[in-house]
């Protein structure tokens, strides 16, 4: 019994108590490691994500950036389209210009041939033009034959004239100096009653005076003129068969015409001033 008692010696309980203790440590150490490095994980893990929703955001910028350098692009482009129209525009404008500028021209052009050729028509017509100085009566004007105006030579009356022959002869006279009621009386002996009367002489005279050139009505935008030269000439041959007719004759001999475009043509054109509105007894 001795010697077994030697051979094996008796253990201590509270060693191994202790090293359990000591193992069990151990593993809680080694369990708190683990939760360390799962905790350096789950951080890492994070600024991994934080990373890509910064490399997001960045890439988000980038586009919108993009976008704005798209939108400035197109803005440009439009920019370029509408001074591309604007320099097309006023191409068309500088063309226009020079076109109305060149139609300008040959209407006056055009005016100042037709005016030279009424003047003309109007001085052979009414026997101003006398050639010969013989044929001159001398009042003081002795500079050229050519002056039509020392003399009126006239037999009969010239009747209807055109209106470019009157302003033509008005336009002769006023350069000669003359006042708007010696032209009148000129005219009226030359032209009879019938004659444009002193009012639009004195208008003429003035138009003349301020610098134009053309014996012509100008042209006028919207509806034509319902006053012809044939219309007039109807109704001064029928103021001429009765000269107490009346405005209401005249409207029934032509119902076409309005009243008030009668008495704008009795009174304007022909320049009867002393007609019956209405009909006496």
């Amino acid at each position: 019994m001795n010697s077994n008692n030697a051979k094996t010696p008796l253990r201590d309980p509270l060693i191994g108590f202790a090293k359990c203790e000591v193992r069990s440590a151990k593993c809680e150490v080694r369990s708190a490691k683990c939760e360390v490095r799962s905790a350096k994980c789950e951080v890492r893990s994070a600024k991994c994500e934080v990373r890509s929703a910064k490399c997001e955001v960045r890439s988000a910028k980038c586009e919108v950036r993009s976008a704005k350098c798209e939108v400035r692009s197109a803005k440009c482009e439009v920019r370029s389209a509408k001074c591309e129209v604007r320099s097309a525009k006023c191409k068309c404008e500088v063309r226009s210009a020079k076109c109305e500028v060149r139609s300008a021209k040959v209407q006056s052009a055009k005016c100042k041939v037709r005016s030279a050729k009424c003047e003309v028509r109007s001085a052979k017509s009414t026997g101003f033009l006398n050639m010969c100085s013989h044929n001159v009566v001398s009042t003081g004007c002795n500079k050229s034959p050519l002056c039509i105006l020392c003399y009126f030579k006239m037999n009969d009356v010239i009747d209807n004239p055109a209106d470019c022959e009157v302003r033509s002869v008005i336009r002769f006279l006023n350069a000669r100096h003359l006042k708007p009621a010696e032209i009148y009386r000129q005219l009226k002996e030359v032209y009879g009653d019938t004659v444009m009367n002193e009012r639009n002489v004195r208008k003429w005279c003035e138009m003349f005076n301020n610098g134009r050139t053309n014996v012509h009505d100008e042209t006028r935008p919207g509806r034509p003129s319902l006053i012809t030269e044939d219309l007039k000439t109807k109704v001064n041959d029928r103021i001429l068969q009765d000269r107490r007719t009346s405005l209401d004759e005249l409207h029934i001999a032509f119902p076409d015409i309005s009243r008030s475009l009668l008495g704008e043509i009795v009174s304007q054109h022909l320049g009867y001033h002393k007609i019956c509105s209405t009909a006496t007894e």
